[in-house]
């Protein structure tokens, strides 16, 4: 239901996951918020129970339930620390379920949030940006890349091996990083590399026709300012990024970056079938197999979208560098 843009069927069902859970991770002993008690002076607990980029893809919805009138603790993974600290719609931030849980009137998960609060594809929020980014970080990445006159794109090709291993495999969502060899001139551009452990043993045994110039990072990027910090502050240097369906898609999409994201022939139910554009996020493209496997297909395709991308940037830099002239 939710692939087909059914929210209201969509949000009923998916309340079944909890079934799939050895032991109920809520915090039942709070009330359960079911979308229309007042909320106003009310302290409210929300909470992930799944993956970082579907934290990061949810976290919007605070801002509704801020809006409502309640004081916001909000339960996240600890790695998302430090980026979300600066959320404004959230109080306090905590990893793990505080001890006095009777201090709160009410519970929810942030997943159950669209259900909550009756969304539909045309109501879901997508203002953006709603992820904040250090600028100092900003500044610093931006000295950093200052050399760099190319079109810069950053490119996430692999997913943690264990959000893999229980998904059938028209479903898997890692692409071989020797696939984007040819899909852009080296001349042109530079591809920056967001992929982190996973993913960058490929980079030893690249094929000889290997075109590009994919630059990496230290060990410590996102570790010495903190998980996602690093990332966050190069992505908001960048011209575009390209990456599979992974935290990065929603990290890069919620700051408000171009964003084009490869999926497989049977991907997640959030991506809506049948379309490149997603309700979630204005600045996000979809690109999807036309077949289980076919991956080459969507590389081209990704070709063919950059070269017209990368002929519109430089024709706008050059109008402007002339006007610039002028002036």
């Amino acid at each position: 239901y939710w692939s087909l843009g059914d929210f209201p069927k969509a949000w009923q069902e998916y309340e079944w996951r909890w079934k799939q859970f050895p032991q109920d991770p809520r915090p039942l002993s709070i009330p359960t918020w079911d979308g229309s008690a007042d909320l106003r002076g009310k302290k409210m607990l929300l909470y992930t129970e799944q993956g970082m980029g579907d934290t990061l893809q949810f976290i919007r919805f605070a801002k509704n339930i801020k809006q409502l009138g309640a004081h916001i603790t909000c339960k996240i993974q600890k790695p998302l620390m430090q980026l979300l600290s600066s959320y404004p719609y959230v109080d306090t931030f905590v990893t793990q379920f505080p001890d006095n849980l009777s201090a709160f009137d009410y519970q929810a998960p942030l997943l159950s949030m669209p259900g909550l609060l009756k969304l539909t594809p045309n109501t879901l929020p997508a203002e953006m940006p709603y992820l904040n980014v250090d600028k100092n970080l900003v500044a610093l990445w931006q000295q950093k890349l200052s050399a760099d006159k190319k079109f810069k794109i950053g490119l996430c090709w692999h997913v943690d091996p264990i959000h893999e291993k229980d998904k059938s495999p028209i479903s898997r969502r890692s692409v071989p990083v020797e696939l984007f060899s040819h899909i852009a001139n080296p001349s042109t551009v530079t591809f920056y590399s967001l992929q982190k452990i996973n993913g960058t043993d490929q980079l030893k045994n690249l094929p000889a026709d290997f075109t590009f110039s994919l630059a990496t990072f230290d060990p410590h990027f996102d570790e010495t300012h903190g998980r996602f910090m690093d990332s966050a502050a190069l992505i908001a240097n960048l011209d575009l990024i390209i990456t599979v369906d992974t935290s990065i898609a929603h990290l890069a999409a919620g700051l408000g970056k171009e964003t084009w994201v490869l999926l497989p022939v049977s991907p997640d139910c959030r991506f809506s079938l049948g379309t490149n554009v997603t309700p979630w996020y204005p600045t996000m493209r979809l690109f999807r197999q036309p077949k289980a496997f076919d991956w080459q297909s969507v590389t081209q395709e990704i070709k063919t979208a950059l070269h017209k991308k990368i002929a519109s940037h430089t024709y706008a830099k050059k109008q402007s560098q002339r006007l610039f002239s002028t002036d």
